[in-house]
């Protein structure tokens, strides 16, 4: 989910596949114009279940037209 919005974003459940250290939920959010790749897992705390989160920024897409390209 690429969101559009500012200040919006989504967490959808994750497949962990074969490894129990994956994410059990992922998604993304835009803060200030920036896209976040976003984390999530399940925790067990005094006061009940939570989720733990993970922001990461997105790279930018950079190109330079200026770098030489051998065919």
């Amino acid at each position: 989910m690429a969101t559009t919005k500012d200040g919006n974003g989504g967490l959808f459940v994750n497949d962990k596949g074969d490894n129990p250290n994956r994410p059990d939920f992922r998604g993304d959010i835009k803060v200030g114009g920036k896209l976040y790749r976003l984390s999530g897992w399940k925790k067990a705390g005094a006061k009940g279940t939570y989720i733990s989160l993970t922001a990461t920024p997105e790279p930018e897409l950079t190109l330079d037209l200026n770098d030489d390209i051998a065919f």
